[in-house]
Order: C-alpha cells, then sequence, then structure tokens
C-alpha cells in the first residue's frame, strides 16, 4: 500500500484550508475563516469570526475518532461532543491514526459497516 499511498498524498487540501486550521488552533476557538477585521465586518457583521453554534444541530450526529489520531486532541474531542445536542453515537476505533479512514485494511468492519448500521436507523 506504500506505493499507492506514496501517489496518493498528500492531496485534498488547500493553502486556505491549512491557514485556517492554524487560525484555529492559535485562537483556540472553532469558527469560520478570519479574513481581517475589515473583510470580517463585511462578512460576519463583527470584527472577529463568530463561534460555531454546535448546539443548534439538530441533525443526529455520529462522533468516529481514532485513539492514534494526533490532530485530535482528546480534550477538543471532548468539548466538541459535548456541545452536539443529538449525538448519537461516540466511538474511538482502537489503533486508528488519522488517515485510516482512507487507508486502514480494518476499515470496512471497523468504522464503514457500524456507520451504515447506525445510519439505517435515522
Amino acid at each position: 500500500m506504500i506505493s499507492v499511498i506514496g501517489s496518493n498524498s498528500p492531496a485534498g487540501s488547500s493553502f486556505k484550508q491549512i491557514q485556517h486550521y492554524t487560525q484555529l488552533l492559535k485562537s483556540k476557538r472553532f469558527c469560520p475563516y478570519d479574513y481581517g477585521e475589515k473583510i470580517n465586518l463585511e462578512i460576519y457583521g463583527q470584527a472577529s469570526p463568530p463561534e460555531y453554534e454546535l448546539n443548534k444541530i439538530t441533525a443526529p450526529v455520529a462522533f468516529y475518532y481514532g485513539s492514534e489520531d494526533y490532530f485530535c486532541v482528546q480534550g477538543n474531542i471532548d468539548q466538541t461532543a459535548s456541545k452536539l445536542p443529538n449525538l448519537v453515537e461516540r466511538k474511538c476505533i482502537e489503533g486508528f491514526s488519522h488517515t485510516d479512514v482512507l487507508w486502514g485494511i480494518d476499515v470496512v468492519k471497523s468504522v464503514f459497516d457500524p456507520m451504515i448500521e447506525l445510519m439505517k436507523k435515522y
């Protein structure tokens, strides 16, 4: 799989997306892209981007993450999960890292099959 992974990675990210992740890390806030005060005022009606209002999500949400995903910090997982009013499942996939959902050998059995069964309920 190394040759397949190497020929396809990295892919699917833009410079703006990476900038946004950096903004989120620095600000310790979960909010839209920060364009700077002037453009933020035009877009958001305020000097800085507003926090995402996760408490307004009414759809059922399943929260899957890997125990070895170094991009997902446990504190952030807990904080985000606590704000979701309709969290129907929270599942840590043991041994999974950030890219295992793409490349993991057991992804169908560990993630996709249970996720499809859960989706059938809703």
